[in-house]
C-alpha cells in the first residue's frame, strides 16, 4: 500500500516543462527528468507523486522483488482501493512511461453510462387494454401457476387474444413489468439485445451498462466482441444482484435469427430465481421445450387455453351487442367459432347493425352457411365486407390508407392521408373497437391487429392498385426522415425501391455514429444497387465491415471475399479521387485485420505497414486510434517474432497510447499481451507476469475470454521456468474450460498442456496430447497454427529423444525443415538435431551446429545452449574452461531475470536432464 510521496514531478503548463520538488519546498527544483542526475536520485530514491499533462495523477514506489533488482510501481486509489501498474526498472522511468501509466489509471474511473440510440418507447410499453373485456378468471388462474417456472411459453395462432390476456393479467399483479413488442426488424442481435437491456431498466435504472457498451464496440476496430455470452452473462449478474420482476416478450414469432434464439436459450438458462420470462408467440420457437420441460423449468399456455368458454362467449356478445342469445345460437357459435376470441370481436363488428335478436340470430346462421373450412379467411372476407363498407367513406379511405404500416401516429397518418385530423379518427376507431391497439398509455402510437391489418392491404390494393400504395409509403418515407426517424425512412424508401435515397439517409445516420446493427445493415446494403454504392465509399466500407466481420464470427466463404475485396476496390477508387488518404489508411487496416484469420501473416503485415505510411505522424480523430493501434500490433507481432524484440516494444507502447486516449479496452488487453511477450522474449519475466496479470484482471472485468485465454496459456510457460509445473496445469486447464476460444488458441492451450505433462514426468500423456493435436494441424492449418506446429515439433521431438525414439526425432526434423521459420524457431530446431547428434554420439557435428546457435544472441536461446555446451564440453579441451565462463555468465544473467528451470535445480540428474 502506497504511502504519501514527500516529492512531487508536476506537468506546468505556464512554463511548458516538468518540475520535480519537494513538497514541502523547492529544493530539487532544478532536476530534470531523464537526465543522468535524474536517475541517480532514482537509485536512492524510493517514491514520488507524479501529475500528468492532462491532470492525471498517481503515486510511484520502488519495491524490491525477493532478492532480485528492484522494480517501480504507479499506484492510485479508487473506491476504497489501491490500483497499481508496473512500470519498469529505474531506467525505464521515462516521462512517456509516467504519463502512460497516469493516462492507465485513470482509465479506471468508473465508465460513465452508455448513450443507447434512439429506441421506440411504444416497445417498450404494455399496449393499452381494450374497453371491452371479459372476466377470464380461469386464465388468470393458470397464469399465476406459471409464475412457479422461470420460463412461461404461451403459444397460440393470431387472433386469440395472447396479448390483450397477459396484459389483463399483468394490470392485476403487483410485480415489476419489461414489456417488448419484437418485430421483424428487431431480428438484428444487437438491436434485440439492446432492447431487451433497455426493458430490463424497468427493475433498476442502471442496469446492462457494460453489456450496452459492449454492444456498441461490435463494428469496432479490432472487432473482439466474439463472445455472445460475454455481454449475456454481465446482464445476467447484474440481474441477480437485485433485480425482480417479470419480463413480456411479446410476438416472438417475429424473430427468426439463430443467434437471437441461441443467445436467449443462454439467457434464460440462467436466470436469476427473482426473474420471470413470458414469452407470447403464434408459433413453436426453437427453444430447448423439452429439455425445459423435464427439468420443470417450463410452464406452457396453449391456444386451449385462450379459448372463450360458452359463458364467457355469452358475456363478450351480451356486452358488445346489448342483447342475449338463445342458447341454441350461443351452441352454432361456439361450435363454428371453437371460442376463437378473434372471430368474435370480427363477427360482432359485422353484426352491429343488427337492431334485433331475430336479426342477429338470422345473421349468424347465414354465416354458419357461407364458413367452409378455411374459417379465419372466409371470416375475414365477411368482416371487411360488412364492417368496412358499414363505415362512411372518409374512415374507409382513412384505413385503406393507413394499414400499411406498423405502427400509426396522429402526425404520421396526417402526412400520408393529407388531413389535420387523424387523431380523432384514430380515437373513434379504438373506441369503435375496430382492432386498433393503442401501444402506450399516452395514446401516441396505435397499430391494427395483425389479421385485420393483412385483410385492409389486400383489399386496398384490390380498390386502388400498387401505384397507390406506392405513392402513400413515399409521403411516409419523407415523413420519418423530417422528424428524425432515419431508420424507418431508409426501411420504407427501399420498399419502394428508392436505392439512391435510401444510400443517402445511411450515409447520415453513419454521421450520427448509427450504423452499429450488422444484420440490418447487411440486409439494407445487400438491396441497393452497386452503381449507387460506388457513389459512397463510406458505404462500400460498412458493407465489407458487415461481410467480413458479422456478429456471429464464421469462416468467410470464397465468394465473400470476392465481393468485401470488390467493395474495398470501389471505396479506394472513389477515395483516391478524393485524394482521402486517411479513409484510404482506413481501408488497408482493414484489409490487415481481414488477412489475420485467412491469409499468410505477411499478407497483414504488408497490409498494416500500408495503413500506417498512409497515416498521418498526428492524427486528432479518435475514431482512427483503434485502427492505428491495431496496425501496430501487427507490425509489432511480426518484429517480435523476427527477434526484433525493441522494436516490437516500441510498436506496442504507442498502440497502448493510442487504445488509453480512445478508451479502447479491447486494444489496450492486446498491448498489453504484446508487452507481455516482448518481456518474456527479453528474459525479464518479472515484468512480462506483470502484464499478463493486468490482462487478467482486465478481461475478468470485460469477460473477454479470448485475451484471458492467452494470458492465462503464457503465464503458465512462465510458471514452467519457475519450476511450478502443478500451479501451470491450473492455469492451462482454467483456460481450456473457457467456451469461446478461437480454434488456435485452444491449440496453444493444449499445447501447453503438453508441456506441462512433459514437464511433470507424464511421458505417455504428453505424447498422445502432441499426436492427436499434430493430426488435427496438418488437417486444418491455419496462418496462426503454422508457429504452433514449430514449437509442437521440437517438444516431440525432445519427447521421442528422452523415449530413445531416434527415427521419431528425425520425422520430426523434416517436417521442421518445411515449415517456414523465425529466428528464434530456427533455434529451437537447430538445437533439436544437436540433441539427437549427441545421443547418437556425434559430438562434432552437434558442436558445429551449435557454433551456428551461438550467432543467434536470443535470451531465448541461452539457457538451453548452456547445457548443450556444457555436455559437449565435458571432452578434455584446450576450450573447456572459457566455455565454463560463457555457461557461467549466462547461468547468472537468466538467474537475474528470474529463469529458474526445473532441471538447473536437480544437479545429479543434469545429464539426464539434458538428454529431454
Amino acid at each position: 500500500m502506497p504511502r504519501q510521496a514527500n516529492y512531487y514531478l508536476c506537468w506546468q503548463p505556464k512554463m511548458q516543462a516538468y518540475r520535480f520538488q519537494e513538497k514541502a519546498t523547492a529544493a530539487l527544483g532544478a532536476l530534470l527528468p531523464e537526465t543522468e542526475a535524474w536517475y541517480i536520485w532514482l537509485d536512492e530514491g524510493h517514491s514520488f507523486a507524479f501529475s500528468s499533462r492532462t491532470g492525471a495523477y498517481c503515486t510511484v514506489r520502488r519495491e524490491r522483488v525477493k532478492r532480485h533488482a528492484a522494480y517501480w510501481y504507479a499506484y492510485r486509489f479508487l473506491h476504497g482501493r489501491a490500483i497499481k501498474r508496473y512500470l519498469g526498472r529505474t531506467r525505464d522511468l521515462t516521462l512517456a512511461r509516467l504519463e502512460e501509466a497516469a493516462a492507465l489509471l485513470a482509465a479506471e474511473r468508473e465508465e460513465p453510462s452508455v448513450e443507447v440510440p434512439a429506441l421506440l418507447a411504444s416497445k417498450l410499453t404494455p399496449p393499452r387494454l381494450p374497453a371491452l373485456l371479459v372476466d377470464r378468471s380461469r386464465l388468470m388462474r393458470l397464469l399465476d401457476r406459471s409464475l412457479s417456472c422461470p420460463v412461461t411459453l404461451f403459444q397460440a395462432p393470431a387472433g386469440f387474444g395472447k396479448t390483450t390476456a397477459v396484459r389483463q393479467w399483468i394490470s392485476k399483479e403487483r410485480i415489476p413489468v419489461a414489456w417488448i413488442s419484437l418485430e421483424s426488424g428487431d431480428n438484428d442481435p444487437v438491436r434485440f439485445w439492446r432492447y431487451l437491456i433497455t426493458a430490463c431498466q424497468t427493475f433498476e435504472p442502471n442496469i446492462g451498462q457494460m453489456a450496452l457498451r459492449q454492444l456498441a464496440t461490435v463494428l469496432h476496430p479490432p472487432f473482439a466482441f466474439s463472445s455472445t455470452e460475454a455481454f449475456v452473462t454481465s446482464l445476467l449478474n447484474e440481474l441477480s444482484a437485485g433485480a425482480r420482476g417479470l419480463l413480456v416478450l411479446d410476438d416472438y414469432h417475429a424473430i427468426t435469427s439463430p443467434q437471437i434464439h441461441e443467445m436467449l436459450t443462454f439467457f434464460l438458462d440462467h436466470l436469476p430465481p427473482s426473474l420471470h420470462v413470458l414469452i407470447v408467440t403464434r408459433g413453436e420457437p426453437p427453444l430447448p421445450r423439452v429439455s425445459w420441460r423435464a427439468k420443470g423449468l417450463l410452464a406452457e399456455l396453449q391456444h386451449t387455453d385462450l379459448r372463450f368458454s360458452m359463458d364467457e362467449t355469452a358475456t363478450f356478445l351480451l356486452q358488445a351487442l346489448s342483447l342475449p342469445l338463445s342458447e341454441r345460437a350461443l351452441r352454432q357459435l361456439d361450435a363454428l367459432l371453437a371460442g376463437w376470441p378473434a372471430g368474435l370481436r370480427l363477427l360482432t363488428l359485422a353484426l352491429q347493425q343488427k337492431r334485433t335478436k331475430q336479426e342477429l340470430e338470422q345473421a349468424i346462421q347465414a354465416f354458419s352457411e357461407r364458413a367452409n373450412a378455411s374459417l379465419p379467411q372466409a371470416l375475414l372476407d365477411y368482416a371487411v365486407t360488412e364492417i368496412v363498407s358499414a363505415l362512411p367513406e372518409p374512415l374507409q379511405h382513412f384505413l385503406f390508407q393507413t394499414c400499411a404500416f406498423a405502427r400509426l401516429s396522429a402526425p404520421l397518418c396526417d402526412a400520408v392521408t393529407g388531413r389535420a385530423n387523424s387523431a380523432a379518427l384514430l380515437e373513434e376507431l379504438e373506441r369503435a373497437g375496430l382492432f386498433l391497439e393503442v401501444l402506450d398509455q399516452a395514446g401516441t402510437w396505435y397499430r391494427y391487429h395483425a389479421l385485420f391489418a393483412e385483410a385492409l392491404r389486400t383489399e386496398a390494393i384490390q380498390r386502388y392498385g400498387e401505384e397507390a400504395q406506392q405513392a402513400v409509403l413515399l409521403r411516409a418515407q419523407r415523413w420519418y426522415e423530417t422528424h428524425g426517424l432515419l431508420a424507418e425512412a431508409i426501411e420504407t424508401s427501399l420498399l419502394v425501391g428508392d436505392g439512391a435515397h435510401a444510400a443517402q439517409l445511411i450515409e447520415q445516420l453513419e454521421a450520427q455514429n448509427g450504423l452499429d446493427e450488422p444484420q440490418t445493415l447487411s440486409r439494407w446494403f445487400a438491396r441497393i444497387p452497386d452503381s449507387v454504392l460506388f457513389q459512397y465509399p463510406i458505404l462500400c466500407f460498412f458493407y465489407a465491415l458487415v461481410l467480413r466481420f458479422p456478429y456471429e464470427r464464421a469462416p468467410v466463404q470464397q465468394a465473400e471475399q470476392e465481393r468485401i475485396e470488390e467493395l474495398l476496390q470501389m471505396a479506394e477508387a472513389t477515395l483516391s479521387e478524393q485524394n482521402d488518404t486517411i479513409k484510404i489508411g482506413v481501408l488497408y487496416a482493414f484489409r490487415a485485420l481481414s488477412a489475420l484469420e485467412q491469409e499468410p501473416f505477411t499478407e497483414a503485415v504488408r497490409h498494416a505497414r500500408r495503413a500506417l505510411e498512409l497515416f498521418p505522424p498526428e492524427v486528432d480523430d479518435q475514431d482512427m486510434f483503434p485502427w492505428i493501434g491495431t496496425c501496430q500490433i501487427i507490425v509489432g507481432l511480426y518484429a517480435l517474432f523476427h527477434g526484433r524484440y525493441d522494436e516490437a516494444l516500441n510498436l506496442a507502447q504507442q498502440a497502448r497510447l493510442y487504445a488509453v486516449r480512445c478508451g479502447d479496452q479491447s486494444l489496450l488487453r492486446g498491448t498489453l499481451l504484446v508487452q507481455a511477450a516482448c518481456s518474456s522474449f527479453s528474459g525479464e519475466l518479472y515484468q512480462a507476469r506483470e502484464y499478463y496479470q493486468q490482462v487478467l484482471t482486465l478481461t475478468r472485468a470485460h469477460r473477454d475470454e479470448e485475451h484471458r485465454a492467452e494470458a492465462l496459456t503464457s503465464l503458465a510457460a512462465l510458471l514452467l521456468e519457475w519450476n511450478e509445473p502443478e500451479q501451470a496445469e491450473q492455469l492451462v486447464q482454467e483456460a481450456l474450460q473457457l467456451t469461446k476460444l478461437s480454434e488456435p488458441q485452444r491449440h496453444s492451450a493444449e499445447l501447453r498442456l503438453a508441456h506441462v505433462m512433459y514437464a511433470r514426468g507424464r511421458l505417455q500423456d504428453a505424447q498422445q496430447q502432441l499426436e492427436s493435436l499434430l493430426a488435427r494441424l496438418r488437417l486444418t492449418l491455419s496462418p496462426w497454427d503454422v508457429w504452433q506446429m514449430v514449437g509442437l515439433l521440437c517438444l516431440l521431438g525432445r519427447l521421442y529423444l528422452r523415449m530413445q525414439e531416434y527415427e521419431g526425432v528425425r520425422r520430426c526434423l523434416e517436417l521442421l525443415a518445411r515449415c517456414e521459420q523465425q529466428q528464434g524457431e530456427v533455434v529451437l530446431t537447430k538445437l533439436l538435431e544437436a540433441r539427437l547428434l549427441l545421443a547418437q554420439g556425434q559430438v562434432q557435428g552437434a558442436r558445429l551446429l551449435l557454433e551456428q546457435v551461438d550467432r543467434v544472441h536470443t535470451p531465448f536461446s541461452a539457457t538451453l545452449e548452456y547445457l548443450l555446451r556444457r555436455r559437449v564440453s565435458s571432452r578434455p579441451s584446450n576450450r573447456s574452461s572459457g566455455r565454463v565462463r560463457c555457461c557461467s555468465r549466462r547461468f547468472h544473467w537468466g538467474a537475474a531475470r528470474a529463469h529458474c528451470f526445473p532441471f538447473s535445480m536437480r544437479v545429479n540428474r543434469l545429464s539426464a536432464c539434458f538428454m529431454c
